[in-house]
């Protein structure tokens, strides 16, 4: 099954950038800060720095609730990674 989600950055910051679900990072999911569809279920969604390496991250249950729509998405909160 499938939902629409929404990603966004805990900062409020990122608008555009591309988000990756589930560590394939060979094609971006969508963007931050716009609707996109995604699996049900567990799901990890992350973006990426200039290395290519995540750098904020979110694991959480996606659910196809009443009323999930493009116009009403689940939020999908990413949160930033500690630095090495």
């Amino acid at each position: 099954m499938t939902a629409w989600v929404k990603v966004v950055r805990s900062d409020g910051g990122g608008t555009g950038e591309d988000f990756y679900v589930a560590a394939n990072y060979q094609q971006a999911a969508g963007r931050v800060g716009v609707p996109a569809v995604s699996e049900t279920g567990m799901v990890r969604f992350e973006t990426l720095d200039e290395n290519g390496d995540p750098n904020w991250r979110a694991r959480v249950e996606v659910d196809e609730t009443p009323g999930n729509s493009q116009a009403h998405p689940q939020i999908v909160t990413l949160h930033p990674l500690a630095s090495a």
